[in-house]
This record gives C-alpha cells, structure tokens and sequence, in this order.
C-alpha cells in the first residue's frame, strides 16, 4: 500500500513495500505503466530490455517485471520493481538547494562527482551496444 511519489503520461511511479512487512522491510519504487497501444507496448518492452542488457551501479536496477490486464477493460499493466532510492533523487537536492537559502551548498567536488556518475552511466550505454543507443530521458528524477 504505497503513495505515488512520480508520474508520467502512460506511468506511475509507487513507493512500495513487501506484502508482510508492516512498513518496517526495505521500500521499493513500483513503476505501474498501462498499456493502451502498441507503441507503448513496444516502448515498455525496449525500457525493460535496455535495464536488462545495462548493469551499472549508476543506472537503476530492475528487479521485477509483472504483465498483467485491467479487469473489464482492453488495457494490459506492467509493473517494473526498482530499489527505491531512500535519500531521495538528485532532482530533490537540487531543489532543496534553490528553495533553501540556509541549507550548505554542494560543494564543485559533490558536483562533479554527482556528473562524474552520470557520465559513468551513459558512457556504459555507448561501450555495451553495437549500433547507436540513445538514451533520450536523462533527468534528475530516479524511480
């Protein structure tokens, strides 16, 4: 029984936590993503093959994929399970930092080590493919 915490046009993103756990177990990120076309069909099935094929401790990992279909209706669900990153994303201290004028800055070393990250990421989608792979939806926000 989780809260959204992220959405998308097609997507929901869940914090979640294990049926018996009462709260107190480790918290997940449960990416719930309706599937009305073929187009997003094929856009979740190429998501779930891309964090397949690319492990990185800088890219998110996926634990799970569940398809399933809406009871009564023509839509089908996938559900994605991800750790949830309990500090929070980069998108959150970045605007911790704008919003709170008393708050320490990140120092250039925390900057450049946080792009550092982003780098070793991307630079694993560019050595591990054979044709070109283009990420197109590099933010801040983490499952």
């Amino acid at each position: 029984d989780g809260h959204c915490i992220g959405e998308g046009a097609f997507s929901f993103v869940f914090k979640a936590y294990p049926v018996n756990s009462n709260n107190n177990g480790s918290a997940f990120a449960l990416k719930k993503v309706l599937i009305q076309s073929n187009t997003i069909r094929e856009n979740v099935k190429s998501e779930v093959d891309s964090l397949r094929r690319f492990v990185h401790p800088n890219i998110v990992e996926l634990l799970d994929v569940v398809y399933t279909k809406e009871p009564n209706t023509n839509t089908s669900v996938a559900y994605l399970l991800f750790p949830f990153a309990e500090r929070g994303t980069l998108r959150h201290e970045l605007t911790l930092q704008l919003e709170d004028t008393t708050m320490k800055r990140m120092s250039v070393k925390e900057v450049l080590s946080n792009y550092l990250s982003i780098l070793e990421a991307v630079t694993v989608l560019h050595e591990h493919t054979e044709d070109a792979y283009v990420h197109q939806d590099i933010k801040p926000e983490v499952y």
